[in-house]
């Protein structure tokens, strides 16, 4: 890798291009390297190997060991759209393959979002990398033929050089080129970090929310707010804060599991009196942090939060706030004086302490006074808000499939074109100028938000609104209504809120409305209206992260038109105070590139590693054990629904689901809403009951099981399943017999 590569050579170039490669022996990087190693200038010479170029569909590599785990029996492959340095350079993370070495099979699949790509044609003034269309982003670039021919292949090279084989190949007009193959020189590989020494885990509400590492400039924004802590690229928490909380006795790992919503198996409440003015102390520090908010957010009209948004355009229009100042400023701004709807952080961590303490108020008096009412009842009697933000975003793509749908011409153009092009052809046709107004109006309210809204590198839709376009075309083929659906979930709240009044009714005094009734009234009222307010708080904070955005989104164009930066989104791997660097002429593209190259290689690992759940936590718990025709998880939204099984990994490529099947998710945010609308059940790999999916099942009145490990692999798009919301169970049934 010390010496210069060059493609796309001409026949014209030649002899300039082998010129070029024989002077690149005398780079300040290969002089440096050979000096390091000890190699003798005088010694070295230089062969010029000139090769055919093979403008591949999909390249990738192939290794027939396992580099992360040293496992001989699984082999490893990545791939991606269009050149193989893509996935060299750590530039792109690839579709990850694992192929049991003795059955061929495919034993683990990982679909990335390919944005980008190495041209397969020579580069113009925008430099060689390109973006990929939407619609093939979250594609699978490899077939299963495919799989097992680059597989087969690597085998074959393995065989013949007698060791574990590092192959990169390319595949060109469906046939495969065998470009290199080397031994794997290590099976690990270590990180240029240090071990954190706390005491962390996985904290299940903010896990969510980032399915993938961070990368250094979102850390650096997340990490300015102290409240979490980011190894290796994902968010942890700090057990400590359970325990000043509570004043219990415990362990590290019942700990840990208190504070991912999880209650531990045989949990016995003894009081740790050493802690107990510890854990006051807390609480009051928390109440004074927290308690204005609540007090002045109890009862307010839907709109009150609308304010924040004004306050982010001044945020954004101030070109003295970096990107974490930026979020800094807008969570800590609400001060005495200041509207409380300024305080959208503050009402979102509120609100989600008064639901869980009030929801588990109403399901003990509930299996107190009336023990045969159903599990399920206390959720029931807590849903069917009206006026939530991410259910009104659904709603709202769902009436603009029924403006597009008055238009013979806007639905052609929707069956004719990809969702990255659609806009601009819809942008030109006379037919479609409602819709476009329509959706013009639906950006100016929801175009804030993404998938995977809480990285910075997610793309808003207000900058390509293609996800919504795809989403807007899944529901022509519906005739599902949300407003029906949210109807049916109320008229089911009052239906059972009529049979609790009933029984709790005095038999002494039949007239009078029975004062546990009353009471069970007034707290599930304040349960819908805090759900209510923990949802549309992070409607609104998230304009917060995308204000972060919109700041690195500028000072990376100034960055690429000065040519300090040459790729889009490589701003994302540096940390701020480098980019300042850059911009003050401090550094420039020399002395980041390859900094950039390995912190996106560290990533790819990073992700392919996953996240431990514990960090410096022994672990005792066993999982949960259930029969190998289901998978268990944690029920987010009662019910039971037999159906078949429709796999999304990304909703903005793949948003193909029929009504009436369950949807399976690797994870879920607002984004993924209008899926809930024709979906029936829904089963989460990562998630708690406060998750995104759990609340939307609940409004809409269907089950729901979230934190089920390995979802997306054990289940199959066209598989039945039975999903039981109340246990968290899914059970994977046989295929029905054809009569």
């Amino acid at each position: 890798g010390q010496h210069e590569t060059y493609y796309y050579v001409t026949f014209a170039e030649l002899l300039p291009m082998i010129k070029a490669c024989w002077l690149s022996l005398w780079s300040d990087a290969a002089i440096s390297y050979r000096e390091t190693q000890g190699i003798a200038h005088h010694e070295v010479l230089m062969a010029v190997v000139v090769q055919e170029m093979i403008t591949s569909y999909v390249s990738g590599i192939t290794f027939t060991a396992n580099p992360l785990n040293g496992d001989h029996d699984e082999i490893v492959s990545d791939a991606t759209w269009g050149m193989g340095a893509a996935i060299v350079d750590g530039r792109v993370t690839p579709d990850h393959f694992v192929v049991n070495r003795q059955t061929r099979q495919v034993t683990q699949q990982k679909i990335a979002n390919k944005r980008q790509m190495v041209s397969t044609t020579r580069p113009t003034e925008g430099g060689r990398m390109i973006a990929v269309p939407h619609h093939q982003q979250q594609k699978n670039c490899l077939s299963d033929k495919q799989i097992q021919e680059v597989t087969r292949w690597g085998l074959k090279a393995e065989s013949h050089f007698g060791t574990p084989q590092d192959l990169e190949w390319a595949i060109f007009d469906n046939k495969y080129y065998m470009l290199q193959s080397r031994p794997i020189t290590t099976l690990a590989q270590a990180d240029d970090e240090p071990e954190e020494k706390r005491k962390l885990v996985v904290f299940k509400p903010v896990a969510e929310n980032f399915t993938e590492p961070l990368t250094p400039l979102t850390s650096d924004v997340l990490g300015s707010s102290n409240v979490v802590l980011i190894y290796k690229g994902w968010v942890y928490q700090d057990i400590r804060a359970i325990k000043f909380l509570l004043p219990l006795k415990m362990t590290d790992e019942q700990a840990a599991e208190i504070l991912s919503w999880e209650l531990p198996k045989d949990f016995k409440i003894r009081v740790n009196w050493l802690m107990l003015p510890v854990s006051i102390g807390a609480w009051l520090a928390l109440y004074l942090l927290l308690g204005i908010s609540m007090a002045r957010s109890r009862r307010m009209p839907d709109d009150f939060m609308e304010i924040f948004r004004d306050r982010v355009r001044e945020v954004i229009d101030d070109p003295a706030l970096t990107p974490a100042a930026a979020v800094i400023k807008l969570f800590s701004d609400d001060g005495l004086n200041h509207p409380i709807g300024r305080g959208v952080i503050r009402i979102n961590g509120s609100a989600v302490l008064r639901y869980f303490l009030l929801m588990g108020v109403i399901n003990k008096l509930l299996s107190l006074w009336l023990p045969n009412i159903g599990r399920d009842a206390g959720s029931l009697l807590c849903s069917g808000s009206f006026g939530v933000k991410s259910t009104d975003m659904g709603r709202n793509i769902f009436k603009l499939s029924v403006i597009a749908k008055q238009s013979p011409a806007v639905i052609s153009a929707f069956e004719q074109y990809p969702p990255d092009q659609l806009l601009d052809i819809l942008r030109n046709m006379v037919e479609a100028a409602e819709f476009v107004t329509a959706l013009d109006e639906f950006l100016a309210e929801h175009g804030h938000r993404a998938l995977k809204e809480f990285d910075m590198v997610s793309v808003r839709f207000e900058e390509n609104p293609a996800p919504v376009l795809g989403m807007i075309r899944n529901y022509f083929a519906s005739d599902s209504n949300p407003d029906e659906m949210a109807q049916h979930t109320t008229d089911l709240r009052v239906d059972l809120a009529e049979r609790i009044q009933t029984q709790l009714t005095d038999k002494l005094f039949e007239s009078t409305t029975h004062w546990r009734w009353k009471l069970l009234e007034y707290l599930s009222d304040r349960c819908r209206h805090f759900i209510k307010l923990r949802e549309n708080s992070r409607f609104y904070h998230i304009m917060a992260w995308n204000a972060a955005r919109k700041k690195i989104l500028k000072a990376e164009s100034a960055l690429v038109d000065s040519g300090k930066l040459k790729v889009k989104n490589d701003i994302f791997f540096l940390h701020w105070v480098e980019v300042r660097a850059l911009q003050d002429g401090h550094l420039n593209w020399p002395d980041v590139e390859e900094i950039i190259r390995s912190r996106r290689m560290r990533q790819v690992r990073w992700t392919k590693q996953g996240a431990p759940k514990f960090l410096n936590i022994e672990s005792t718990r066993q999982t949960r054990v259930v029969p190998d025709d289901q998978l268990a998880g944690q029920g987010a939204s009662p019910g039971r629904y037999e159906g078949i099984a429709r796999v999304i990994m990304d909703p903005s490529v793949d948003a193909n689901i029929k009504p009436g099947e369950i949807l399976i998710a690797p994870y879920t945010d607002p984004a993924w809403t209008p899926l809930f609308l024709v979906a029936r059940a829904a089963v989460v790999g990562v998630g708690s009951y406060l998750s995104h999916a759990g609340t939307i099942a609940r409004e809409y009145g269907m089950p729901c099981v979230v934190d089920v490990e390995g979802c997306t692999e054990r289940i199959r798009s066209g598989d039945r399943i039975l999903v039981d919301g109340t246990e968290g169970i899914i059970e994977l049934l046989p295929a029905l017999e054809e009569s």
